[in-house]
């Protein structure tokens, strides 16, 4: 029988294999849509359904390889009311699988939202309270998690991922909607990855050890920090969770030795008492999505008594990304190297939205809210595009011992660039320099949009000044310059007409003060750039 699908090929293939019904009348998609009673919302994100409505019926340059897909005859009614709510029958489950062995042709995504719910993340489902758990939170269910788990790791597929690391699947630890709560760490062991995380709340007891965090991957939860040169696990997800840690709690995530993971999106993390998430060593983890805070909005303690640090970094290459830091006493310590900081909003009311102790840091588009920014011997960073509001400043501080006494590198600036950032709702300056650094190379700062009731540094500054009869141009760059001394000077002589040609230097810069002379008075315009970086090469920073 020939088929009147284009192309034939494959799905001649796709019905044989599994045994469909060849449909017998000529069918597009769009006349798929209308037998189905399904819209474009269905199959694209909202931005291309208007582009895909408008495409006629007909027209084979707006051909689309949905026309892959069965006819009507394939599908079952739409389902409405509670029916809606039901599991996929075998037909939707068989219909899904098809779907996914020809989306690798698609253009657009071809899942509906309740088609991808349906679908999951094609790995097992392993559910908490099928093994004891108390979705309502009145049990205790650390031993459900813990079986839970123990089933999950059952799912190496023979396969592993770097460095020895058994691959699971992509089984998915589902904790369906319900509110658990746990006496111990919900503990991930090492050796284990692609394992995710997901869908509801997990709340420690009153009883729960306060030294330890609520969940951990790849230690104990509360005392293992064993150093290592290899990975412990492997693509880890957490998301839709809220984990609260009551109060009691050291953390509420500690992602040890992790490479490849992801928290987020639409997470809560709630009620740490000193570290909300933990990246210690690991490569390429992901914050994304989550809102964070030690006491709620509305508890009073979040005024005076906020001692916790909501993400503390201590490693290379992670990524946090649209966080909301809204209770801390510090939003994020970054002791690691290439880190990445984009969309991060910490208003936690102590006024430290983050501290970099680190190297080679980008902080992107950021809103530091009425919280400062500390740079500690700031090597290779830059902040732009950001937001400080209410006073907020960025503070350059001089390091000599390092946090705890630890030898740090030498106390100096390097590579540092703050361009192209706001500041505004405050009378105080945008910058403050605590400490003496050793020296300021290849570094800029300026370029950014300062408030009128506020003081603009920068570390580069250009001022004209024209005399008549003069032999000295003076001029004092303290009001606009960050740091208190000028390494480079360059000016230019521009004299007045019937001016006779004159011998004319400057001499060297004193402190913020440069001064231009002549041999003879003359009449004219002096121009004077001056710049606080040295240049370790040619080619560098300038304004």
């Amino acid at each position: 029988m020939k088929l009147s699908f284009s192309p034939p090929s494959l799905f001649f293939l796709l019905t044989v294999r599994h045994g469909l019904p060849q449909p017998t009348p000529k069918s597009t998609f769009l006349s798929f849509m209308k037998d189905t009673n399904l819209t474009w919302s269905d199959f694209a994100p909202a931005e291309y359904a208007s582009h895909l409505s408008s495409a006629p019926q007909h027209d084979d340059r707006h051909r689309n390889s949905f026309d892959l897909l069965p006819p009507a005859p394939l599908l079952r009614a739409p389902r409405t009311g509670h029916a809606a709510m039901m599991p996929p029958t075998p037909d939707d489950e068989e219909l899904i699988r098809i779907r996914r062995r020809v989306s690798g042709s698609l253009r657009s995504p071809i899942l509906s939202p309740r088609q991808q719910a349906e679908a999951g993340s094609g790995g097992a489902v392993i559910k908490v309270d099928d093994y004891g758990g108390d979705p309502d939170g009145v049990a205790d269910s650390t031993d459900a998690f813990e079986k839970a788990i123990a089933a999950a790791l059952e799912h190496w597929d023979g396969t592993y991922l770097a460095e020895g690391i058994k691959n699971l699947g992509g089984v998915v630890i589902s904790l369906d909607g319900g509110r658990y709560i746990v006496s111990k760490s919900v503990v991930i062991p090492r050796g284990y990855g692609n394992l995710h995380m997901r869908d509801g709340t997990i709340k420690a007891t009153d009883t729960f050890p306060a030294e330890c965090y609520l969940v951990a991957t790849g230690s104990d939860g509360c005392s293992d920090e064993e150093e290592s040169s290899a990975d412990f696990n492997e693509h880890l997800s957490f998301s839709n969770l809220m984990l609260d840690g009551s109060n009691v709690a050291y953390g509420v995530l500690w992602l040890h030795h992790l490479i490849g993971g992801v928290v987020g999106p639409s997470n809560l993390l709630l009620g740490f008492q000193e570290r909300g998430v933990y990246i210690r060593l690991g490569h390429e983890v992901i914050v994304e999505s989550t809102w964070m805070g030690q006491y709620l909005f509305s508890d009073k303690r979040k005024a005076e008594n906020q001692t916790a640090t909501a993400i503390r970094i201590s490693a290379n290459d992670h990524v946090v990304s649209n966080v909301v830091i809204f209770s801390a006493k510090v939003a994020v310590v970054d002791r690691g190297a290439g880190n990445t900081f984009v969309g991060l909003h910490s208003w936690n009311g102590s006024g430290t939205c983050l501290i970099s102790q680190g190297y080679n840091t980008r902080i992107l588009g950021s809103y530091p809210d009425f919280n400062d920014l500390i740079l500690m011997n700031p090597y290779h960073v830059t902040v732009t595009n950001s937001f400080f509001l209410g006073g907020a400043q960025i503070i350059l501080k001089a390091d000599r011992a390092g946090e705890d006494g630890d030898t740090r590198r030498a106390p100096t600036i390097e590579g540092l660039v703050v361009r192209a950032n706001t500041f505004d709702f405050s009378d105080e300056s945008i910058m403050l320099v605590e400490g003496n650094f050793d020296s300021v190379e290849d570094t800029y700062i300026g370029a950014n949009v300062v408030s009128k009731n506020m003081t603009a540094v920068s570390t580069s500054s250009v001022r004209q000044l024209h005399l008549t009869n003069a032999t000295k141009w003076d001029f004092d760059f303290s009001d606009e310059l960050l740091f208190p001394s000028i390494q480079r000077v360059q000016y230019s002589l521009e004299l007045d007409d019937a001016q006779p040609l004159v011998r004319h230097a400057s001499r060297p810069a004193k402190g913020t003060h440069v001064v231009v002379e002549t041999d003879v008075p003359v009449s004219g315009t002096v121009t004077v750039w001056v710049d606080q970086s040295k240049m370790s090469q040619m080619g560098g920073l300038s304004a």
